[in-house]
């Protein structure tokens, strides 16, 4: 109903449960639509999801401006998605994609631990893993909020970040 009265979260969640096939059948093109009506008039949880559709599409460009404009509209998760963005495609960013997942950990979203502590390692970023480390002991506390494929990482990244820190 929130969706027929024209409200941004209410077409986003419609648009998300559409795509994703959650408790209505899976019609992606159709909840890609709604989200990103949602996200065009400036709702950046919908510029997040659909930055996400975009990138799973393929199509890095339009996930980087998405993740972009959800990133600056303050979407933890956008941030995470946009980094997702930055470290693919023609152009890898991989500097740019670790300061957004550390804004993203720094204001709590643990999801984002996970690959700031993998990029910091791949990147031979010593001067991050302090901070890896500190994120990924946040992130432990909050299992909840990982996905699962996070917390299957979780304990191996940790123990990889105290060894570096120890070379």
């Amino acid at each position: 109903r929130a969706a027929e009265r024209g409200s941004r979260a209410g077409l986003a969640r419609l648009g998300e449960v559409t795509y994703l096939g959650q408790g209505v059948a899976p019609d992606p093109a159709l909840g890609e639509r709604y989200v990103r009506a949602s996200a065009q008039r400036g709702y950046p949880p919908a510029a997040s999801f659909l930055s996400f559709v975009l990138r799973k599409k393929g199509d890095n460009a339009g996930a980087r401006r998405w993740g972009g404009i959800a990133a600056k509209g303050g979407s933890l998760q956008g941030m995470v998605h946009l980094a997702a963005a930055l470290r693919e495609g023609a152009d890898p960013r991989p500097r740019a994609a670790l300061e957004w997942l550390r804004r993203s950990a720094q204001r709590g979203h643990a999801e984002a631990a996970v690959p700031f502590a993998k990029l910091a390692l791949s990147l031979e970023a010593r001067e991050e893993l302090p901070s890896a480390r500190d994120y990924l002991q946040r992130a432990a506390g909050r299992l909840a909020e990982l996905s699962s494929e996070s917390r299957a990482q979780l304990d191996e990244l940790r123990r990889a970040v105290a060894a570096a820190l120890e070379r």
